[in-house]
């Protein structure tokens, strides 16, 4: 029994091992053999529904409601090479040395004040580079983005703020870079 196990597991890692090496049909074949969910040859990953990874028997009560995914780009369409390497998951170069550029060329773009991540080509600060269950693929809320870094006892101070404590920062501030040194979208009347 135990010989028998041993068999079929060396067959399995060997078929996987050589999978790379199969036409695209037959790798198909193969994983859906032993995994379910495998995307169909030439599919591309779309924006999806995630749960919370309930299991399916859970009540409603016990689920959160399914958020929505947002993906990048290249991510949503499989072009990992536009970013990584195509002989390993390494990047071509990292963020800081102007990755992200290549397709954003206008951020921070030719603003006189730049917020310190964006100058620092320091994306990843903010910004998840696959995908993300926030707009703008944001690694937390838009609401909670910037207290990761700012205290919001030093941001709210003024009376300017005290009508708009609740919203995100995003709603008057450019996280990029802007025309004042507080990167305000607009200027003030």
């Amino acid at each position: 029994m135990k010989r028998r196990l041993l068999v079929t597991a060396g067959r399995l890692s060997i078929s996987l091992a050589l999978l790379p090496a199969c036409a695209e049909d037959t790798r198909y074949r193969v994983l859906t053999f032993f995994f379910d969910g495998v995307p169909e040859p030439g599919a591309t990953v779309r924006q999806k529904e995630v749960g919370d990874g309930l299991p399916a028997a859970a009540t409603p009560a016990e689920r959160r409601p399914a958020r929505l995914v947002y993906a990048h780009q290249p991510y949503r369409e499989n072009e990992c090479r536009d970013c990584h390497n195509p002989n390993g998951s390494w990047l071509i170069r990292t963020p800081a040395e102007g990755l992200c550029q290549q397709c954003h060329p206008d951020v921070p773009g030719s603003q006189p004040y730049v917020h310190g991540p964006a100058a620092a080509n320091a994306c990843c600060a903010c910004h998840h580079p696959h995908e993300s269950p926030f707009r703008w693929l944001l690694i937390r809320d838009p609401k909670d983005i910037c207290l990761q870094c700012h205290m919001r006892s030093d941001l709210t101070m003024g009376p300017h703020h005290t009508e708009t404590a609740e919203q995100p920062c995003l709603a008057c501030h450019d996280p990029h870079g802007g025309a004042d040194p507080y990167l305000l979208r607009q200027q003030e009347p």
